[in-house]
């Protein structure tokens, strides 16, 4: 065991337990004084913005996929945008988020919260987002398995386009039918 530090606070056994300390300290003091938010280099968003995605996604006005392309962003920056995982130190736009959130306190329930929930905005998504119904996508699944039909017939006949179809068929898209 290394030498006793006695002259600091009592509070360490050793030079190494305070060494530990001391680095620990450092880490800390480096990530709070990092740039947060658009003050960041690589920020593409603004704080105002991230305040109007969230308002929009969770007030059920845009979908993820329409915030994807109006904005620029990655789909996983879009999610921990809307989690608060980035862009943490503004709650703006998050209430909704947080006030659901408070209702879980074990692993297992907040395990079970988040599926739910994606698959609530799946199906919030698909259905605002889409021209076709549910209806019509199981339609188009059970010709297009049948056989001697086209996607590019199909989207004709539907309206969309052929990699709508596509998406549809293979379950790229409306995953919960």
């Amino acid at each position: 065991m290394g030498r006793k530090i006695t002259n600091l606070t009592g509070q360490f056994g050793s030079l190494e337990e305070y060494m530990a300390w001391l680095e620990q300290d450092k880490a800390k003091t480096r990530k709070a004084a990092a740039p947060k938010g658009e003050k960041h280099s690589r920020a593409k968003l603004t704080e105002a913005q991230v305040i109007e995605i969230r308002r929009m996604y969770y007030g059920g006005q845009k979908t993820g996929a329409q915030l994807l392309k109006d904005y620029g962003i990655s789909r996983s920056a879009l999610g921990y945008l809307l989690t608060g995982q980035s862009w943490g130190h503004i709650r703006e736009g998050l209430e909704e988020y947080d006030a659901e959130a408070a209702q879980y306190t074990t692993p297992e329930e907040i395990k079970a919260w988040k599926q739910e929930r994606k698959t609530r905005h799946i199906v919030r998504a698909t259905a605002a987002g889409t021209k076709l119904t549910a209806d019509q996508v199981l339609e188009i699944r059970k010709e297009y398995a049948l056989g001697g039909v086209m996607m590019k017939e199909l989207a004709e006949r539907y309206g969309v386009n052929a990699v709508t179809i596509g998406d549809a068929i293979n379950r790229r898209t409306w995953k919960n039918i």
